[in-house]
């Protein structure tokens, strides 16, 4: 498949209108998709992470190029596609997420934020409802997830906006991508290093 195929995909139309930073879907249940498999990740380090958490239940093209990139750029490392949100199942099984599904090395799944940050150092943020707090709650979340599962199953991490051109195995252990003289979170892989596990660490906790 190539990256015309995406990208010339048609969507459905315009999502259920959601209000902008509204995060009541993350506590609704998904039954479309498979909730995400921790055993599995715990088991490689060859995880490829991308989260949406807008709450819309889909991926624009832009979105969809992105996780087709890593997924033809990185055979075989294990490339996951996660939702915050739910989404429905005709959104899974037409157009641009179907798509997608048909690389054996994509994987779509729902993220819990309950669930995630569980018995984590970042849990008082649901106990104590500082997320609900925020002015920006859909990027927060993204910030949290992220650091989250490299925290837990490194990995790396890349946001839905970047196009892969070259496999990330050339850039050694752990990395960070730079924008304009600063190191950014956009895309950033952490292994089991023990500079790694010191930066993914000291994010957490």
């Amino acid at each position: 498949m190539s990256y015309v195929m995406i990208c010339n995909s048609k969507d459905l139309g315009d999502p259920p209108p959601y209000k902008a930073n509204d995060i009541s879907c993350y506590h609704e249940v998904s039954d479309s998709l498979p909730v995400m498999n921790e055993t599995a990740l715990k088991g490689t380090s060859k995880n490829i992470f991308l989260i949406e958490t807008s709450c819309k239940g889909y991926l624009d093209l832009r979105q969809a190029c992105a996780v087709e990139s890593a997924a033809r750029a990185h055979p075989d490392w294990q490339v996951n596609l996660l939702f915050v949100g739910p989404v429905t199942r005709e959104r899974l099984t037409t157009g641009i997420l179907s798509s997608l599904q048909s690389y054996k090395n994509v994987v779509i799944a729902r993220v819990y934020f309950s669930e995630i940050v569980k018995d984590t150092p970042l849990e008082r943020l649901l106990s104590e409802k500082l997320l609900d707090k925020s002015e920006h709650r859909f990027a927060h979340t993204s910030d949290i997830i992220r650091l989250l599962l490299l925290w837990k199953f490194v990995g790396v991490y890349m946001d839905l906006d970047i196009v892969v051109i070259k496999p990330f195995d050339d850039l050694g252990l752990d990395f960070a991508g730079l924008e304009e003289s600063t190191v950014r979170t956009g895309v950033m892989g952490l292994s089991n290093s023990f500079v790694g596990r010191k930066i993914a660490s000291t994010a957490v906790l």
